[in-house]
């Protein structure tokens, strides 16, 4: 579902200078790169139910190399499953500043946390290339 004004104000407070950067070639037009990086200052309100998280950063960047040649794509050798990270910030209501418990959905309505730990193994045990499969995931949330 789409985040509501009041979860999207409480992350814009919590975030500083997002920044989101393409790459692309000038002659063919072509995304060459893109790089994201995000800082967070957790509400001290939120703290607590972080284990003490006051702040966190997300650097990502892709460079897509031999673009429109053939690819290539294998798994990380150490990946771990999307419900490990989940269960160390306290599911996905953790970033909008909503804690449900388990069996509980949020307040507005949001998944509880018990739909979005099922939601997160289910992706874990989807392939990445099981587009089917990761879509079918998704009837696991309210």
């Amino acid at each position: 579902r789409p985040l509501r004004p009041a979860e999207i104000a409480r992350l814009a407070r919590a975030v500083e200078e997002p920044t989101f950067d393409v790459y692309v070639g000038k002659e063919d037009g072509i995304v060459r790169r893109v790089s994201l990086r995000i800082d967070v200052d957790v509400p001290e309100e939120q703290q607590r139910s972080l284990n003490g998280l006051t702040r966190a950063a997300i650097r990502l960047s892709a460079q897509f190399d031999d673009v429109g040649g053939d690819q290539e794509v294998s798994a990380p050798r150490q990946s771990r499953p999307l419900s490990d990270l989940t269960t160390q910030i306290g599911g996905l209501g953790a970033l909008t500043g909503q804690q449900p418990q388990a069996g509980q959905s949020s307040s507005d309505g949001g998944p509880a946390l018990d739909d979005f730990e099922r939601y997160a193994a289910c992706l874990d045990a989807a392939g990445p290339e099981e587009a089917e499969a990761i879509e079918s995931c998704r009837a696991l949330l309210p």
